[in-house]
């Protein structure tokens, strides 16, 4: 295992986070990181539920 996959397996949630929330995630980006992301399905829905609630939550003030 390389020292990238090592990291990205460590700490994929938080990478991800970041790409998502930095508002610079895109899709080769993604896809680059998705070999090493075992749970890169379940943690980008869970990610798209936590925007969606943030986006309602600013709509509703």
């Amino acid at each position: 295992m390389t020292e990238l996959q090592t990291f990205l397996k460590a700490d994929e949630r938080s990478l991800i986070e970041t790409y998502v929330e930095g508002n610079v995630c895109t899709k080769n980006m993604l896809k680059a990181y998705a070999p090493f992301c075992n749970n890169l399905s379940k943690i980008l829905d869970e990610l798209k539920v936590k925007i969606e609630m943030e986006v309602v939550d600013h709509w509703e003030r």
